[in-house]
């Protein structure tokens, strides 16, 4: 994982956390407005501090259709078979990338409609 996916993944932790805190306060009975107040502002810093930005898939997305021209050329027709091996398991790395960040972006929505 990369330290720039790791700081992100923290982040994100940190915005769980305070969530959760912030959802423990608000069901508390006799909560004191500090404690009100302190997991208001934690869960406001945690927000503030989620700095990713939108993933802009167009360009995957872009390539993965292009598999049937592909592999309808004359250039996939003749290649070797290694040629082809190699073209056929990126392209299903690109398709599950994709089918992940579909995922992915789709758990978010999900926790940002809950919350």
């Amino acid at each position: 994982m990369t330290s720039t996916r790791m700081q992100l993944t923290k982040k994100k932790e940190a915005y769980d956390k305070a969530l959760e805190e912030a959802k423990k306060v608000d069901e508390k009975e006799g909560a004191s407005q500090a404690e009100v107040d302190k997991a208001k502002k934690d869960l406001e810093d945690a927000k503030n501090a989620l700095d990713g930005q939108p993933t802009n898939k167009d360009d995957l997305q872009s390539e993965v259709n292009k598999e049937n021209d592909v592999k309808g050329s004359d250039n996939y027709k003749n290649a070797t078979d290694e040629s082809k091996k190699k073209y056929d398991d990126a392209l299903q790395k690109k398709q599950k990338m994709y089918w992940l960040i579909q995922m992915q972006v789709k758990q978010m929505l999900t926790r940002l409609r809950k919350t």
